[in-house]
This record gives C-alpha cells, structure tokens and sequence, in this order.
C-alpha cells in the first residue's frame, strides 16, 4: 500500500496530516487546538498500519468526532460599535 493510498483511506475519517516515517507513518488529529494534536505513530507498514489506526480510532471513540471551526463573537463590542452600551442583562 503507497502513501498515496493510505492517505485516501485514512482521509475517510478527516482531515488530519499523515507523514511517512522510516519505518512506519505518524497521522497528526487537529481538533481545534493547533498547538496540541492528537497523534497516532506506529513502525507498522499499509494495511498493517491502516488496521492499527482504525481500532485507534474506534479505541478512542474519535470516529465519532466532528470537525467545525468556529468564531467567537463578542455581542458587548458589537453593541459599543453600533452605539448601544450592552454589558449584558439583569432581571429584577
């Protein structure tokens, strides 16, 4: 199995960053923390490799993961910006 073929199977489960080590493939799992992935290495070749990274997976319950990306909006700035002094609310 090429890398280019092990990269299609393991992209089924998303976008991660896989590298070929010698011997053996390291596959990087981003999951909205950059500076701290979660990451699969085995000396392991193709489909040895492939069937060790799927019971990983399955292991770890991470087939189960979405991936979003998602921006953080600050209702308090966005009211200053249209004029509003919104700091949040109060009930009486």
């Amino acid at each position: 199995m090429t890398l280019t073929e092990l990269t299609a199977a393991i992209q089924e489960y998303g976008d991660f960053k896989i590298e070929e080590l010698n011997p053996g493939y390291k596959v990087s799992i981003y999951l909205g923390r950059t500076e701290c992935p979660v990451v699969i290495i085995s000396d392991l070749e193709g489909e040895d490799f492939l069937k060790y990274f799927k019971e990983e997976m399955r292991s770890r319950k991470l087939q189960r993961v979405k991936h979003y990306k998602a921006f953080k909006y600050e209702q308090a700035r966005a009211d200053r910006q249209n004029g509003r002094d919104y700091y949040g609310s109060c009930s009486r």
